[in-house]
């Protein structure tokens, strides 16, 4: 963390704002372990100067949502690629639906 606050004090100038951590690949199971690391690192902002309290953010990404988007028109091939998922920048509701709410029905 030190390696990369230094560096980015030399390359602007100033040291930065605020921080965001993005981690991949990390289970529900080790997010305690992760911060534990992540906290020491960000106690080394203090090095670089006294009372340096930049906010921080850590993000855990994963994908394990198991949500599937349908065309509304199953039927109209234009609205999907040829595996039938959805085209990219399709834009779903706020309020998604589960199969337990809506009825069955032959999708083809």
């Amino acid at each position: 963390m030190i390696r990369f606050l230094l560096s980015f004090r030399k390359a602007t100038g100033q040291k930065p704002l605020r921080i965001i951590f993005y981690r991949d690949g990390v289970s529900e199971g080790q997010f305690y372990q992760v911060l534990l690391y992540e906290l020491d690192a960000i106690q080394a902002c203090a090095s670089l100067e006294p009372n340096y309290q930049p906010p921080v953010t850590f993000v855990v990404v994963q994908k394990r949502h198991h949500t599937r988007l349908f065309a509304n028109n199953h039927k109209d091939r234009s609205s999907m690629d040829k595996s039938g998922n959805i085209l990219p920048g399709s834009v779903s509701t706020a309020s998604m639906t589960t199969l337990f709410q809506v009825t069955y029905s032959k999708l083809y």
